[in-house]
């Protein structure tokens, strides 16, 4: 016990302490029964002393404690800090690794880059992101604003994938636990005019005509399969995907990762016979012995030539194969799998065209009361 009471041998009463200074100090207070009363007190007031240090050292360390995990918290906080950029190439490292196409990770990261850091900041923290004070704002803009580089104002379709994409990029923060909410939850599509795909079988014989070889023949493979006019389908076709035992052509969509096998005529199969006997490249569609990786620039030149007034894609040719098959009375389900959707509910609301004097076909057969 540092602090204590003794008689020495003289009869002097003596109060033993450990000062402010840590160290052992000794003071009298003289003889007889009063000296040990004071003596008593002083020794007292030191152990009070020494334990209201104890208090206050026992405070101080938790006060440094609890300033050490603060200061760790807020490092690892630091640390934790998830910027617009980060989520977006962690979403495209996702995308590619799950067997998402190339070019629709392109198609993500020219947004992002292009719009998505140039309006909302690249090192922004995501969780600093909302939709009333940012994201609608920057599609407000967007909408009012002509594009750089068509200097024309921006579609419905090009606001809505813009929408789209932001959408999913939030909705895989909160799966990361990046974020608790998605910031676009409020957002809602707008709705999309319906194109008019007008392109007829006629204009796809004037195509052919003036279309060089290797577009002539991918617009006849387009329309005999009624396959994804892209890299995701009809350019990546390859010999090896025929069976011409079974006359069938094998199809993987990657956008649906799906796998669909479409019998062919058979004057399209000697068509292919012929092709492929003087083919020197494994692909279908090929140019000089190696495989295209678009056609877009050649159709649309193709167009002119053909001297197609109206709005003409590539992909209309997959819209007149579907058309042509539910014309031809065709079950719906059944060009459903011909072409590929998931859904038939897609292929009629996309590809069901109705008339208008198909439409007094149903005259006869509406129904009456009485």
């Amino acid at each position: 016990m540092p602090d204590y009471v003794f008689t020495k041998d003289d009869g002097r009463i003596c109060c033993r302490y450990l000062g402010e200074d840590g160290k052992q100090h000794e003071k009298s207070f003289g003889r007889g029964d009063a000296a040990w009363q004071q003596a008593n007190q002083y020794c007292e007031q030191w152990r009070e002393y020494h334990r209201q240090m104890k208090v206050y050292e026992a405070y101080q360390a938790q006060q440094a404690y609890l300033a050490q995990q603060q200061a760790q918290s807020e490092q690892q906080q630091q640390k934790e800090v998830h910027t617009l950029k980060m989520l977006c190439d962690a979403y495209f490292e996702h995308s590619a690794s799950k067997g998402s196409s190339q070019n629709h990770i392109t198609a993500m990261k020219t947004v992002a880059e292009t719009i998505f850091y140039q309006h909302l900041g690249a090192d922004t923290p995501i969780k600093d992101i909302n939709y009333g004070n940012h994201i609608l704002p920057m599609l407000s803009l967007l909408k009012n604003t002509p594009s750089k580089h068509t200097h024309k104002s921006r579609s419905v379709v090009t606001l809505n994938r813009y929408g789209h994409f932001l959408k999913a990029f939030f909705n895989f923060a909160v799966k990361l636990g990046w974020l608790d909410k998605n910031p676009m939850a409020l957002w809602e599509k707008h709705h999309e005019p319906k194109k008019d795909r007008a392109l007829s079988v006629e204009d796809i014989h004037k195509l052919i005509e003036v279309s060089p070889p290797h577009l002539a023949w991918a617009i006849e493979v387009a329309y005999n399969t009624g396959a994804r006019t892209g890299s995701s389908e009809l350019l990546s076709l390859k010999w090896s995907d025929l069976d011409f035992e079974k006359g069938v052509l094998h199809i993987y969509a990657t956008k649906t990762k799906k796998h669909r096998w479409l019998p062919l005529s058979d004057e399209f199969l000697d068509k292919l016979r012929e092709k492929m006997a003087v083919s020197d490249c494994e692909y279908i569609i090929s140019y000089n012995g190696k495989p295209i990786k678009s056609l877009r620039k050649s159709f649309n030149t193709a167009c002119k030539k053909a001297e197609i007034a109206y709005p003409a894609r590539m992909y209309d040719i997959r819209h007149r194969f579907a058309s042509e098959l539910l014309k031809s009375s065709v079950p719906v389900g059944v060009v459903s799998r011909a072409i590929g959707h998931s859904r038939v509910s897609t292929t009629t609301d996309v590809y069901l065209e109705v008339l208008p004097k198909e439409m007094f076909d149903i005259k006869d057969k509406l129904p009456k009361l009485g």
